[in-house]
Formats: structure tokens, C-alpha cells, sequence
């Protein structure tokens, strides 16, 4: 089971309290860090596949991030085999997991890029 830092704020403090960086919890693409990365994260996927819906999760989002961390990218409206291949086979630049969905994905632990 996960807990996240958006459930319980206070829990932060606790585990976090030695860390170098402590960030706060995102609720909107304002509020990222790294806004330049992920444009280009989002531009070069939306290249690839126009019609795909992208999504940031995990630390960057929760809160929990540090400089070494990767971007968790949900990639909605993902149907195909080639779309996700063409995906797949983008550099980034940086360390990217990927995530691919035949729908959008309703979470409020997602943010839309």
C-alpha cells in the first residue's frame, strides 16, 4: 500500500524530516518544477501521437521528488501496438517510465500536461 504525501501532509514531515529537499504536493501543472522538461517530455510524444492525453504521476507529483528521479508519464488513448513502439522509441533526454492507457485515466493523483 502507498501513502502519499497529498493524504497526509503531516507524514512529510516524519519522513521526510532528514532529507536534503522536501517538496510540496502538486495540483496543477502551475505549481511543477521543471516545467521546461516536461513540455518537452509532452511535445515530442504529442509529435510522435497527436491525438495522445498525457499525464504526470508518481513522486513528482506526490511530493516526494528528488533531482534523481524519473518522470512517470501516463500516456492516454493508446490503442495500438505501433503508437506505443513510436512512444517507446523517443529520447527524452532524461529518464522517463512510461505508462500507456486505451482511455483516459481519472485520478486525482495524475496531473494533465
Amino acid at each position: 500500500m502507498r501513502i502519499y504525501l497529498r493524504d497526509n501532509p503531516h507524514l512529510a514531515l516524519t519522513c521526510f524530516k532528514q532529507a536534503k529537499e522536501v517538496h510540496t504536493i502538486i495540483k496543477d501543472y502551475n505549481d511543477l518544477a521543471n516545467k521546461e522538461t516536461l513540455t518537452k517530455i509532452k511535445d515530442k510524444i504529442i509529435q510522435a501521437v497527436p491525438f495522445a492525453e498525457i499525464l504526470l504521476f508518481g513522486s513528482r507529483v506526490n511530493g516526494n521528488w528528488t533531482n534523481e528521479s524519473d518522470y512517470d508519464i501516463m500516456v492516454c488513448n493508446i490503442i495500438a501496438e505501433c503508437h506505443k513502439e513510436m512512444i517507446k522509441n523517443i529520447d527524452f533526454g532524461v529518464e522517463v517510465d512510461l505508462f500507456f492507457s486505451p482511455s483516459k485515466t481519472e485520478n486525482s493523483f495524475y496531473i494533465k500536461l
